[in-house]
């Protein structure tokens, strides 16, 4: 008996042993989690997919590429019976893209091995938020009638998996007379939505709301044009900005685009009715613009700001107010005090656990005075406000200890003890003193009666 308890508590301690760090490890993956995001494009190469939608597909993919955040990356695979192309998220989408511009449409559809070959490519990727995007006629086509049953049942089952991944699929439809719309069941599934081209919205339009809704990249309109050749000052507000991204969108072709602006690297990814300008931190805040339309049409532009920023803190304790001074500084990926500028300081705002802080600026430092009754650990975030819109800013965050000394209890008067010491001494001397006249007196009155108890008293007799 005593050999099975020991046996028992040996294998207790080979289970928890075991289980313990894989529980620890599968918890280190879960928080692991990048912040960005992964886009997956599935593009219809099918017979049924002419060459004008063809090209405008691929336009579509390279426009929001081009403005993707950049934490963000974008794959493509191009499907017809297999998926037989793809652009993966390491590669060059503007490459992939100018390989794919003279490929000629054909065969059936399978819209589930190219949903399960999107999965597979989203397998390994660390990130939060997983997307898939179908532009398509909504067809599910095979060659027999049995065939397009099981493809479209195995489609479903793709489209089951990637809802049980939380991997969202958007579907950009082209509307065709006598096809049925099949693919679009996967953005009910998974909680994305259906997008129908039609000759009013273009691809381009489904390009710009995914990039502002799905995505939710925060815009600044910079406004309307409806003249077939501008020329526009764009400003950048500021030069503390990692990436800017300006976006053209026409309704009629776009053509002869010049930028003039200094900065670290300038970039256009153009397609017939869209380019995307990239300036690599900007080094002016004005960016000179100069476009031309094939023809006179509507054209709406807008400003995307990325930011990189560090947060800094230290604090000192203020021992005569018993408050914590707290010094934030607030840098961009090249070294610069943000709040050093007076343009973009009022737009700043710091958040200590969660709750807007009231600061004041020095020697390009935000400087917030803070009462904590105990030491401890706080947060602190930094966003911006007023600037038209939000910008988006990565990394601006930080945390900071606070350390608070112990209170100091006053000490209590202490009474002076000398004139009780000397009432001690004079009563007890006087008492001794006592003491000793008690003792001589009472020796004094013995030595008398023993004297007088030794002497004979003569007797006096009288007569009368």
């Amino acid at each position: 008996m005593k050999k099975f308890k020991v046996m028992a508590v040996f294998i207790l301690f080979l289970f928890f042993s075991s289980v313990l760090p894989m529980q620890a490890a599968a918890q280190t993956q879960l928080s692991g989690l990048s912040e960005g995001g992964r886009v997956v494009f599935l593009l219809d190469g099918s017979n049924s997919m002419s060459k004008e939608r063809w090209q405008e597909a691929l336009d579509c993919v390279l426009m929001v590429d081009a403005m993707l955040p950049s934490d963000y990356q974008a794959a493509l695979a191009v499907y017809n019976t297999e998926v037989d192309a793809a652009v993966g998220f390491d590669d060059s989408m503007e490459e992939g893209i100018s390989d794919l511009r003279e490929r000629k449409q054909g065969g059936y559809t399978d819209p589930g091995a190219a949903l399960d070959a999107a999965l597979e490519m989203l397998v390994g990727e660390r990130v939060n938020k997983k997307y898939v995007v179908f532009i398509t006629d909504g067809e599910v086509s095979l060659p027999g009638e049995e065939d397009t049953k099981e493809a479209f049942t195995a489609y479903q089952a793709s489209a089951a998996n990637a809802a049980e991944q939380g991997i969202v699929v958007d579907v950009l439809l082209y509307e065709t007379k006598n096809i049925e719309d099949q693919v679009s069941e996967s953005a009910a599934l998974t909680g994305g939505s259906c997008f129908l081209r039609t000759q009013e919205k273009t691809a381009e339009d489904f390009g710009k709301d995914y990039l502002f809704e799905r995505i939710g990249l925060e815009k600044i309109m910079l406004g309307v044009s409806d003249s077939p050749d501008n020329l526009t000052k764009v400003s950048l507000q500021d030069t503390f900005a990692e990436r800017v991204r300006i976006l053209l969108l026409s309704e009629k072709g776009l053509q002869d685009i010049q930028v003039s602006c200094q900065s670290r690297k300038i970039s256009i990814a153009q397609g017939n009715r869209f380019a995307v300008i990239t300036l690599e931190h900007p080094l002016e805040d004005t960016v000179d613009l100069q476009y031309a339309m094939a023809e006179k049409g509507r054209m709406n532009a807008y400003l995307v700001k990325e930011y990189d920023l560090t947060v800094s803190a230290e604090a000192s304790y203020m021992p005569e107010t018993g408050c914590q001074q707290i010094q934030v500084r607030v840098i961009n990926s090249e070294g610069k005090d943000i709040l050093e500028d007076p343009e973009i300081r009022d737009a700043v705002a710091i958040y200590i656990e969660g709750e807007k802080a009231p600061y004041e600026v020095s020697n390009g430092s935000a400087v917030i005075t803070r009462f904590e009754e105990s030491s401890r650990e706080i947060d602190i975030n930094v966003d911006f406000e007023e600037l038209n819109s939000r910008i988006y800013c990565d990394s601006a965050q930080s945390s900071l200890w606070l350390e608070v000394p112990p209170v100091e209890l006053p000490e209590e008067p202490v009474e002076d003890e000398a004139p009780y010491y000397w009432i001690y001494v004079v009563t007890a001397g006087v008492c001794a003193a006592f003491a000793v006249l008690l003792c001589l007196l009472m020796y004094a009155k013995k030595k008398t009666k023993i004297s007088t108890a030794g002497k004979k008293i003569p007797r006096t007799i009288t007569r009368y």
